[in-house]
């Protein structure tokens, strides 16, 4: 069996470990840092990575992914073991 977390990312693990259901395949929800619904009239800066991480590991632990990237830095963390049901993530 793999390792059930990345050896590169930032271990955040928030618990909920609910089983995947066998009955459907595999799969994890990643999320990005991203902005604040800027447009080119109107930029923002981006929501920073450490932000979204404390966020998903504080108040938001029922959002959470099982992998929030930063495309920017290279940055990653894991919320969840990789055999463990991913969260849906609601905007």
């Amino acid at each position: 069996m793999p390792h059930p977390w990345m050896p590169q990312a930032l271990k955040a693990d928030v618990g909920d470990h609910a089983p995947c259901d066998p009955g459907f395949p595999p799969r994890a929800i990643a999320h990005i840092t991203a902005d604040r619904q800027a447009t080119a009239e109107a930029p923002a800066d981006l929501v920073p990575f450490g932000n979204l991480r404390g966020f998903f590991t504080g108040g938001g632990k029922g959002r959470a992914p099982h992998i929030l990237w930063d495309p920017f830095t290279g940055a990653f963390a894991q919320f969840f073991p990789w055999a463990i049901r991913p969260v849906r993530p609601r905007n």
